[in-house]
């Protein structure tokens, strides 16, 4: 469902992808790639994800259609609203709640703060992302939350990155999660600060991009955490 959204986002994008110095070289684009050919891939993997759905319980199939409609609205929200980033959060955050409903075939309530936690994170490293476009993006009308943040925007970051690890927090305490585990929270919280100082004391494309690719390494270093908690202090 990744890469499905990653041909839908760039299906959606293909008429504003050329006007954006980072993005003209995409598939569609740059032409390497016709509109049918990148549709045929969104519904291939699509239907092979529904497929692999199957195999589960009812309700995580029922939820796998708000996972879809998630991922197909996404692309189109940055044209009408500056909150696409929040969408995108409630796209990748719904995979975790469609986990938690194929273990335990029922929302709990850790459920919904993993599910916010999300939110808040996708909202803070996808702003860090759109910094890299802010000058095309405001040219050619896409909307954003670095547009809409502005000047506050690294105020706004640290404010996201304490609500992702608030609730992560949240999430570990209904869980019964040790000691172990926040000190994680805690650590990938500092690291993530880290990063939004980094970018503003040299805010050019090349930071923010590194800033952005950082997360991935911080949300190793956060599943580190969890799997030494469950299995040493558990």
């Amino acid at each position: 469902m990744r890469s499905a959204g990653c041909a839908i986002n760039d299906i959606a994008d293909r008429k504003f992808d050329p006007l954006v110095e980072r993005t003209r070289r995409r598939p569609l684009a740059s032409g390497a790639l016709t509109v049918k050919e990148a549709l045929f891939v969104f519904v291939s993997l699509s239907i092979l994800a529904f497929a692999l759905v199957l195999f589960l319980n009812t309700l995580t199939i029922i939820m796998s259609f708000v996972g879809i409609l998630l991922a197909v609205v996404y692309p189109f929200v940055k044209r009408v609203s500056h909150l696409p980033q929040t969408f995108l959060g409630m796209a990748f955050g719904w995979g975790a709640v469609m986990a938690w409903t194929a273990v335990k075939n029922t929302i709990g309530p850790a459920a919904l703060l993993i599910f916010t936690a999300n939110i808040f994170w996708s909202m803070a490293y996808d702003t860090i992302y759109a910094m890299m476009d802010i000058d095309d993006d405001i040219k050619i009308g896409v909307k954003s939350t670095a547009i809409l943040f502005g000047r506050r925007v690294y105020v706004a970051l640290n404010i996201l990155y304490l609500g992702f690890a608030i609730t992560l927090a949240g999430a570990g305490w209904l869980m019964g999660l040790g000691l172990f585990y926040y000190l994680g929270v805690g650590v990938c919280l500092g690291t993530f600060l880290w990063i939004v100082r980094a970018v503003e004391k040299n805010p050019v494309r090349r930071t923010a991009f590194r800033g952005f690719t950082a997360n991935a390494f911080v949300g190793g270093l956060m599943l580190l955490f969890i799997i030494v908690d469950l299995n040493l202090f558990h």
